[in-house]
Parts: structure tokens; sequence; C-alpha cells
């Protein structure tokens, strides 16, 4: 049985190839090999892991961003704000 040595051309080519629906499978897949070990699955916050923020996110990071937003001192000071 002969072995084919693949190069990084051919895996490159592979994935030109493929749908955009695959990519993205297969940018989750990698993000997954190059993330913390299993022992610490689900707690991983890279952005493939964590997925397309929605818009209500996208427009809170657009607002702090811009300037915007409440910032606090100190945990005690946002507590405070928030009743707790």
């Amino acid at each position: 049985m002969t072995t084919q040595t693949i190069t990084k051309n051919d895996i490159h080519a592979e994935i030109d190839a493929l749908p955009d629906a695959a990519i993205e499978k297969l940018a989750h897949y990698v993000a997954a090999l190059s993330c913390e070990d299993e022992t610490n699955a689900g707690t991983c916050f890279c952005s493939l892991c964590m997925g397309t923020p929605n818009a209500e996110t996208l427009a809170a990071i657009k607002e702090v961003d811009e300037g915007g937003g409440t910032r606090y001192s100190s945990a005690e000071e946002l507590f405070e704000d928030l009743g707790i």
C-alpha cells in the first residue's frame, strides 16, 4: 500500500473547494483542536466557540467603543446601582 504525502497546498486546495457552510463547521473543529483540553469543555470563550454576537450585543459593543455605557470604579458601585 502506497502512502501519499499530503502538503499544506493540498489542504488549502481542498478547503478552497468547500462551500461556506462547511468552512464554518471546519473552523469550529479547528478551533476546538486548538482550545483547552477536554476537561475545560464548554468553558472556551474564543470567538469561534462563542459564535457570532447577536444584534443587541453588537449594538452594546459599538456603544462602549464610542465612549458610551456606564463605567463603575468598583464592583461594589456596580452592585449598588443594580440594587444588589
